[in-house]
């Protein structure tokens, strides 16, 4: 055998050696992680909208249904005590489901809140709306963080935690926007007829989670 058919064998083993296959693998999980850091984070950035445009929807639902002014603080208990409660078992939930089926539970809920308050008929209907929103919003926020944290590097821990609430901050501002014009102009029912659809899109977006 001569020293260049050595040299090629040489080579060959090296490239197929697990050290040398070691920097592929790496690299392959991290386009993995900025992946699903990705996806969390437009999940976030409609979560976050959806959130605040359900509260911004009280002004034109007092005023359709001819409510007094204080609904908006009742409404708005009855979404925050929701939220909060379900927070306090998120983790459990995420235990037992797993922390992605959390996350569709979560976008499904928040369809739900939106499909009651374009049908509602009644005060009770609101009361469940809202309650559903605090839900899907108390579900997603600490799950999707602990999702976060857990795909990214220990050094990129704390950027990436902070992109994903710029893209919830940024949901909240542009969401809004167009929710709320939506209401103004279309009124409350159109404009939750809008919203609706973005639910089973989410939900397929999240699907590409893994």
């Amino acid at each position: 055998m001569n020293a260049n058919q050595g040299n090629t064998i040489t080579a060959k083993r090296l490239s197929s050696s697990p050290v040398a296959a070691a920097p592929k693998a790496a690299g392959g999980v991290a386009i993995k992680r900025d992946h699903d850091q990705y996806i969390l984070s437009v999940c976030n950035f409609l979560s976050k909208g959806w959130e605040v445009s359900l509260l911004g929807f009280l002004a034109f639902i007092i005023q359709q249904y001819e409510l007094p002014v204080y609904m908006v603080g009742i409404l708005s208990g009855a979404f925050i005590i929701s939220q909060i409660t379900i927070s306090f078992f998120a983790g459990k939930i995420a235990h037992a489901i797993h922390s992605r089926n959390v996350i569709f539970l979560s976008i499904a809920t928040s369809g739900c809140a939106w499909l009651t308050v374009s049908l509602s008929g009644s005060l009770a209907s609101l009361y469940l709306a809202y309650i559903l929103g605090g839900v899907s919003s108390g579900l997603f926020e600490p799950i999707g963080n602990s999702l976060v944290a857990k795909r990214c590097a220990p050094k990129n821990r704390g950027t990436a935690i902070g992109n994903f609430a710029a893209f919830g901050d940024l949901g909240r501002i542009a969401v809004v926007t167009v929710a709320t014009g939506l209401a103004g102009f279309f009124g409350v029912n159109a404009a939750c007829a809008d919203v609706i659809p973005d639910a089973p899109s989410t939900r397929r977006l999240a699907a590409c989670y893994s």
